[in-house]
């Protein structure tokens, strides 16, 4: 009869041993260096009877998550940050685990193009704050690579784009593009809007206003929201005229979005947005 119980109790432990694993928190960051601007890839090992999840991206936007493997986890800076992540099961028991991950710098793809718009044949000076090495363009489908500066005549009328690829010595890209308004000097359009699409308000007086150009406009309504859908700008006066502050302090560098609503005193309807780059 002792030996049937003991036997009990030893298949009894092992069934419950069985059911029960320690609680441990574990993951894996796939890319543990990367390029700023760039997303991280979770693979998440951790094991117990987990019911609740912490996880915490210094740096990175968003910053937390309660997910079981967060997505979408960007950072905008350059510098090294710490992702960790606690779990906790109905005990209250919790593990934690933490590592780091290295988020390298890019060379921004600044472009400055002027004159941005007027009448063909139209002369313009494309230039870039980028480093002659890292530059590689494209402009009307031709390439041109290690140079920061082209002057190039647009002969025909409409809409050009002027694209830019930059990359450093960590294999970190970067890229934007403008577009370069050429009207034919026979055509009758009396209203327009442009717009660029990067600013640098540090005060060296250029480009230190983001600024649009337009002609004949009869009703306004421009925003400028950061990331977060902060609205950080409004004006019911052509044009955009933004210093890059908000409440009267510095933004900090990134991408912003601009709307603008707008009617052409020739009735023209103006239903814009898009995104624009403030860096200093």
């Amino acid at each position: 009869m002792r030996l049937i119980l003991t036997s009990a109790f030893i298949i009894c432990f092992c069934f419950l041993h069985a059911q029960y694993q320690a609680l441990n928190a574990s993951f894996i960051v796939k890319e543990n260096k990367i390029c700023q601007n760039s997303k991280i890839s979770i693979l998440n090992n951790s094991i117990g009877n987990i019911t609740r999840w912490e996880w915490s991206f210094e740096g990175a936007v968003p910053s937390s998550s309660n997910d079981k493997t967060p997505e979408n986890i960007c950072y905008y800076s350059s510098g090294t940050y710490k992702v960790g992540l606690k779990v906790y099961d109905d005990n209250g028991d919790m593990s934690n685990y933490t590592t780091e991950i290295v988020v390298n710098p890019i060379i921004p793809a600044l472009i400055t193009a002027f004159p941005i718009h007027g009448f063909a044949p139209l002369k313009s000076q494309l230039s870039t704050t980028a480093a002659a090495y890292s530059c590689k363009w494209d402009v009307d489908g031709i390439s041109y690579s290690g140079i920061s500066s082209i002057d190039y005549i647009f002969k025909n009328e409409g809409n050009h784009d002027v694209c830019l690829v930059t990359e450093n010595h960590l294999g970190c890209k970067d890229s934007s593009c403008v577009t370069v308004n050429v009207l034919n000097s026979s055509a009758n359009d009396p209203s327009f809007i442009i717009i660029p699409n990067v600013f640098t308000p540090n005060n060296d007086l250029l480009n230190d206003i983001f600024r649009s150009t337009s002609l004949n406009i009869a009703e306004w309504d421009s925003r400028i929201y950061n990331r977060w859908g902060h609205l950080v700008y409004h004006s019911v006066e052509p044009d955009i005229m933004w210093d890059g502050k908000w409440n009267g302090k510095p933004c900090e560098d990134g991408v912003y979005v601009y709307v603008i609503k707008a009617v052409g005193g020739d009735g023209k309807i103006f239903d814009l947005s898009g995104t624009l780059t403030l860096f200093r």
